[in-house]
């Protein structure tokens, strides 16, 4: 029997989305010409190097998941979804 991975909402790092959010919601002070497609990984990275390639494989998910849906619920007025890469969302600012 082969074990699936399951995602639930259960952070291991529980400040793993406010790092992500704060992130998102600081982008467009710090480069406001910018206006290439990026991850939210790369953005992240951008403002705690290193962070995001200490989180667990679920808490990589949980965080996309969850960047996805309050960006579909208007809290990155700021930003536009960008051409998918894979399964993965990009995101772009507003010119």
């Amino acid at each position: 029997m082969i074990k699936r991975f399951k995602l639930d909402n259960k952070y291991r790092d529980n400040i793993a989305l406010y790092y992500a959010h704060m992130s998102l919601r600081n982008y467009d002070k710090s480069n406001p010409e910018d206006n290439r497609d990026k991850t939210v990984k790369e953005i992240l990275e951008e403002y705690f190097p290193g962070y995001y390639a200490m989180l667990s494989r679920g808490d990589k998910c949980r965080i996309g998941r969850d960047i996805s849906i309050l960006y579909n619920h208007g809290c990155y007025p700021h930003l536009e979804r960008g051409k998918k890469k894979g399964c993965t969302n990009r995101y772009h600012l507003v010119v």
